[in-house]
């Protein structure tokens, strides 16, 4: 997706559908999220407690990183790293990070398979 992010133009496309046309910082703007970026001991441990915490929150593993997307009413970082350490999960470092066209294109494919079950 890097080059992707310096296009003019994209569109994303899954399994043969055009879900979305526009340029990068548009389809970042249309997006109704805001990214918690968390680095902690045990990402796969973290996603079912993350789940059950915010339920309305979408889960993405980049690496060794977790990012959390949240509505822009969502639970405040502090309240976020709180709930993984008294689940017994380290976290090193956590932080907003601007939306990237890979968490918009993850978001959409996760919702589409939501409802497609």
């Amino acid at each position: 997706m890097d080059e992707a992010e310096r296009a003019d133009s994209v569109a994303f496309i899954h399994e043969g559908k055009l879900l979305l046309t526009g340029s990068p910082g548009a389809i970042r703007r249309s997006w109704d999220r805001k990214i918690l970026e968390i680095f902690c001991d045990r990402n796969r441990a973290a996603m079912p407690v993350l789940s059950r915490f915010y339920p309305k929150g979408e889960l993405q593993i980049f690496g060794d990183r977790v990012h959390l997307a949240m509505l822009q009413d969502g639970p405040e970082e502090d309240e976020v790293v709180r709930c993984l350490e008294d689940a017994g999960i380290r976290v090193k470092s956590s932080g907003s990070v601007r939306p990237g066209l890979e968490n918009v294109f993850l978001s959409m494919i996760q919702k589409e398979a939501a409802v497609n079950g």
